[in-house]
């Protein structure tokens, strides 16, 4: 498999490549390598191939023994090396797919570069090498995204099993036979990179590699690379426009950890440079599908109390006292970081009848097929009822996901037939849509109520599926 992705290199960003490049014909890096390797290291893809075609170049003149220090092989190479390689980087790297990745391919690029930049600095705050903590989480995920972009529709498929017990990597384990974290692992040998960075993926020989009196010390490092990749990986989940199970714990260790170790200000400090090196995968994102939060390292974890998680839905208020007892007593059953289904069926079964949604349904964003797919049916309808929908279709359901609105729909022409409300669901990335018919019954509410009451519903869904 590894050739196979040989092959296949990522694509890098193009306006990203085209900036660098204009860059140094400026000559704004004559004088600052390190300025050229800060820019590069935004890009995975730009990265991983130049210290690829630079350990291809080396190779001949390596022994078994001797290893490389990454950023100390593309500071040595130099800023007229790196003009090189970046010139004809073309001949390699699929530039004209960058625009035409997949949101999750594009989620995973940007969690690479944000673990690796969390990993680079709470190395620094531990006094190790914050070039060495980069490479090293960069690295773990390498296999990731890689089989991301090769292996579109097997890594949408385990992205689609995981639950709180499982991981990405054990999930594709199982399916692949090995774990992608193997591919990092064997890249590190081929390039022949230092012992710490080979022990932070998990691979024992490195140590072979090392050399004398330091051997302790190299093992030492390595272990601490080790948990620093851990946390980083979790901080990267947390903020992911994927929705992984248990992300709220994620969150909540990554941020105490970090605050531990950085302190406040320091964790600010890493807000922006993560920022910084993620804004051009951002923009690559589908307009619809970006976060709307300016900042999303800045989310708070969610409350604990009842009354704070109650007060987080401020549409209760505006449902029938019957439905605001249902609900304060489905809210009394959520635990954190555990998604209960039995809440997610006690809602489209008891509570959206309640208060009169008898019919409708869950439509579910499967990113890999691009499409809205029926999930879960509401009340008293069946799933059958409800087709797929083409997100890019002009079809009233993926104009809401689209937009991100609440839509009141009503059919003018015929007066047999039920108003319908819409609304797309999800916080920091919308998940799907609620499309729920608005019956006879509710005919006496005004348009606006009924249209607050289902925000209260389609809140609690999110709050059962910890989307928020």
């Amino acid at each position: 498999m590894r050739q196979a992705m040989n092959r296949s290199w990522l694509p890098a960003d193009p306006e990203l490549l085209e900036r660098i490049q204009f860059a140094i014909e400026e000559g704004r890096y004559d004088d600052d390598v390190d300025a050229l390797i800060n820019e590069i290291k935004k890009d995975v893809s730009l990265f991983t191939y130049c210290l690829r075609r630079l350990s291809e170049m080396l190779e001949p003149r390596l022994s078994h023994q001797r290893t490389v220090h990454p950023m100390d092989l593309l500071r040595e190479a130099g800023v007229k090396k790196l003009r090189g390689l970046l010139a004809d980087s073309h001949k390699t790297l699929p530039l004209d797919r960058f625009h035409t990745l997949k949101s999750y391919q594009l989620n995973r690029m940007q969690e690479s570069v944000t673990s690796a930049r969390a990993a680079e600095t709470l190395a620094e705050g531990l006094e190790i090498d914050g070039d060495v903590g980069y490479a090293s989480a960069l690295f773990r995920q390498i296999g990731l995204t890689m089989i991301a972009w090769n292996y579109p529709r097997l890594y949408t498929r385990a992205v689609a099993e995981l639950d709180v017990e499982k991981t990405l990597d054990q999930v594709l384990d199982r399916v692949l036979g090995f774990s992608p974290l193997l591919l990092g692992v064997s890249l590190a040998r081929e390039w022949h990179i230092i012992p710490e960075i080979r022990l932070a993926l998990g691979d024992s020989h490195g140590l072979d590699t090392a050399k004398g009196n330091g051997l302790a010390e190299v093992e030492r490092i390595g272990r601490s690379l080790h948990k620093i990749c851990e946390v980083s990986e979790a901080l990267a989940r947390a903020q992911s426009g994927e929705k992984y199970p248990g992300a709220r714990a994620d969150w909540l260790t990554a941020k105490s950890e970090i605050e531990r170790r950085l302190g406040k200000e320091g964790f600010r400090v890493l807000e922006e440079k993560i920022r910084d090196s993620c804004t051009h995968y951002a923009k690559a994102m589908p307009a619809m599908l970006r976060p709307k939060e300016a900042s999303p390292l800045e989310r708070i974890s969610q409350p604990q109390t009842l009354e704070e998680k109650l007060k987080r839905n401020n549409f209760i208020r505006f449902c029938p006292p019957s439905a605001r007892a249902e609900l304060k007593s489905l809210y009394e059953k959520l635990e954190p970081d555990t998604i209960d289904k039995d809440n997610v069926r006690l809602l489209s079964s008891k509570l959206f009848p309640l208060v009169g949604f008898t019919r409708g349904c869950l439509y579910a964003y499967e990113p890999g097929e691009e499409q809205l797919v029926p999930r879960l049916a509401i009340g008293s309808s069946t799933i059958d009822e409800y087709e797929t929908v083409k997100i890019d279709s002009e079809e009233v359901i993926a104009k809401v996901f689209r937009d991100g609105d609440t839509v009141y729909q009503e059919d003018a022409w015929d007066m047999n037939s039920h108003a319908k409300i819409l609304s797309a669901y999800g916080d920091i990335q919308k998940v799907g849509v609620i499309c729920v018919e608005v019956p006879q019954q509710l005919a006496s509410l005004s348009e606006d109520q009924c249209t607050l009451m289902l925000k209260a519903f389609r809140q609690a869904l999110m709050d059962v599926l910890k989307l928020s």
